[in-house]
């Protein structure tokens, strides 16, 4: 790296040829500030509303490309960046969860994969980059009370 500035949101990287690439580690965390519009979704209840999104990235793996071997685990020191913005969430009900849980389904997993097919989904429907969206899935959220699946503008104001 070349320069990191913090305060400005912007780093200048050196260019190099490697054979491995790097996945981020990060720690993401989502707040319901207020609740805007709620629905029924089936079993599940829909909420849109206002959120605070707090992001930290912790370190880094490097990944041997064509392998898929982590070659090493770095840990990084960066402050958490914290905004504000619109997200659209789903609250699984208990009853749903734990049913899931006794069959053996991994939860977790699959509220993941409703993230990932959301944020896939959503510029089909509005007009935006799929990297304009982000998501939280959680089996276990404390401002709903219940496993959850967040989708949020990526960008402060929503």
């Amino acid at each position: 790296m070349r320069e990191l500035d913090l305060d400005a949101g912007h780093a200048i990287l050196k260019p190099v040829q490697v054979d491995y690439y790097t996945q981020p580690r990060e720690i993401n965390d989502v707040r319901v500030l207020r609740k805007m519009e709620q629905r029924q979704a089936g079993a599940a209840t829909a909420s849109l509303g206002f959120v605070r999104v707090t992001q930290q990235v912790t370190g880094y793996r490097r990944v041997q490309q064509f392998r898929e071997e982590t070659l090493s685990v770095e840990d990084l020191d960066l402050p958490p960046q914290t905004f504000e913005t619109v997200a659209l969430w789903w609250a699984v009900p208990q009853s749903i969860a734990a049913r899931a849980v006794q069959r053996g389904v991994n939860l977790a997993g699959g509220l993941h994969a409703v993230e990932h097919a959301a944020i896939g989904l959503l510029p089909l429907f509005a007009m935006c980059d799929r990297w304009d969206i982000g998501g939280l899935s959680t089996p276990c959220h404390p401002d709903p009370e219940a496993a959850s699946v967040f989708i949020y503008d990526a960008f402060p104001g929503g």
